[in-house]
């Protein structure tokens, strides 16, 4: 990355206009890391270096495959996350974020110049994922159950399911029997 800055090919090989400089997200990467989560730390240090770079999709241009591309695309999702909201979001938000796939890479990537935060954070979710349940524990009721409840499949089913998994993640629904109270009283018109 440094040498295709050095030598002016970021500019062709992106899409993008040229910038030099320090990549510290990508030089403070620790461990084996995915080519996906080096990319995610170097698109971070170029647009902190130079905020007229325009957020170009790379997968055309870096020819990268769908898995990689959305790989990256889920990390600065969750980088962003960390720096926007993180604090303010509720416990089941937490949970999902701390649950995705990309989560220990964008942790390692906020890590490039935060390391406090990214130990702040970690530290949360150790305490997030000790509570009972986890962090992603198995919902209680999945839309199979609803449908043997008697309720047919329809447009309201996946944000019930949704609220009722966010209510388990916050510890308020712990039993099928409070879960399917949860879900008489929501289902009324």
């Amino acid at each position: 990355m440094q040498l295709i800055e050095e030598w002016g090919l970021d500019a062709p090989a992106l899409g993008e206009r040229h910038s030099r400089g320090e990549c510290p997200r990508v030089a403070a990467l620790q461990g084996e890391v995915s080519f996906a989560t080096v990319l995610a730390a170097w698109r971070l240090d170029r647009t902190a270096r130079s905020s007229a770079l325009a957020p170009n999709d790379w997968r055309e241009p870096l020819n990268l495959s769908i898995h990689e591309a959305k790989e990256q695309h889920e990390i600065l999702e969750i980088v962003a996350g960390f720096e926007r909201k993180w604090n303010d979001l509720p416990r089941c938000a937490r949970k999902r974020m701390a649950s995705k796939g990309s989560f220990a890479a964008a942790v390692n990537v906020l890590h490039g110049t935060q390391p406090d935060r990214a130990v702040e954070i970690l530290a949360a979710v150790a305490a997030l994922a000790a509570e009972p349940g986890g962090l992603s524990p198995p919902p209680i009721l999945t839309g199979s159950d609803l449908i043997a409840l008697g309720y047919e499949p329809g447009p309201r089913f996946k944000s019930l399911l949704e609220r009722l998994y966010d209510e388990q993640l916050e510890g308020r629904i712990a039993s099928r029997a409070v879960a399917i109270a949860f879900v008489i009283e929501q289902w009324k018109p």
